[in-house]
């Protein structure tokens, strides 16, 4: 009985470290997408403004 009860505890404290890596990877995982999606708004961003500039140009150019 005691080799199984030290079994169940060395389950139960590798079940716990299991469960805390998951929720690390959970958190990288999470700040990645996050990155991804500030980088590929700031992408949006730029290119708008790309585009805003070139259309004033362009009608800057038109219209005279």
């Amino acid at each position: 009985t005691g080799m199984q009860q030290e079994l169940r505890k060395a389950d139960i404290d590798m079940q716990q470290e299991q469960r805390k890596a998951d929720i690390e990877i959970k958190k990288v995982d999470t700040e990645i997408k996050r990155d991804n999606w500030a980088k590929a708004w700031d992408f949006m961003k730029t290119i708008f403004a790309a585009g805003g500039i070139i259309y004033l140009i362009l009608e800057a150019t038109i219209l005279k």
